[in-house]
């Protein structure tokens, strides 16, 4: 026998974190990539996108793989807030290369979880271009010269890290 309960239950709870969520009228520093028209629109009006329940069950992997990773790297600092001419940000971590191949010193670190196929793509072309602006955007706000990415398989933890200037 198929018992659904369970998933009811999950689809409920995670709809149900979704609605009280305010937005601060500011601009989010992972919008920075979308389109000005867009960015006009959810500052100014409040533009909402709607998350449907697949999209909320992918972030919430995506928050529990960065989870993870971050309990192992031991960071400096944890989703750090950070503002920088009216733009905000929850920067994933901040982390001292000290004891890295490539040593910068202490720079923002975004973690990124995505598929095997989307990890393939990364490993080939290299990040996505929003998400270089959107870490960008921290390291600028924390006057650092560099940053990273860090993009995880959520399919099997393989981790490919970019260092940008």
């Amino acid at each position: 026998m198929i018992d659904n309960y369970l998933d009811r239950l999950l689809t409920e709870k995670l709809l149900a974190s979704q609605e009280n969520r305010e937005s601060s009228g500011k601009l989010s520093a992972s919008k920075l990539y979308w389109p000005l028209q867009w960015q006009i629109l959810a500052t100014q009006f409040g533009l909402k996108s709607h998350v449907d329940e697949y999209t909320l069950r992918k972030f919430q992997r995506g928050h529990d793989v960065e989870d993870w990773f971050i309990g192992q790297i031991e960071p400096k600092e944890k989703q750090k807030f950070l503002e920088y001419q009216g733009v905000i940000g929850y920067c994933d971590s901040i982390v001292d290369t000290e004891k890295w191949d490539t040593k910068v010193g202490i720079i923002p670190l975004e973690v990124k979880s995505v598929t095997n196929l989307k990890y393939k793509r990364i490993e080939e072309q290299g990040a996505d271009r929003g998400h270089i602006i959107q870490n960008a955007f921290y390291a600028i706000a924390l006057g650092t010269e560099y940053h990273a990415i860090t993009y995880i398989a959520s399919d099997d933890y393989r981790i490919h890290t970019t260092i940008y200037k």
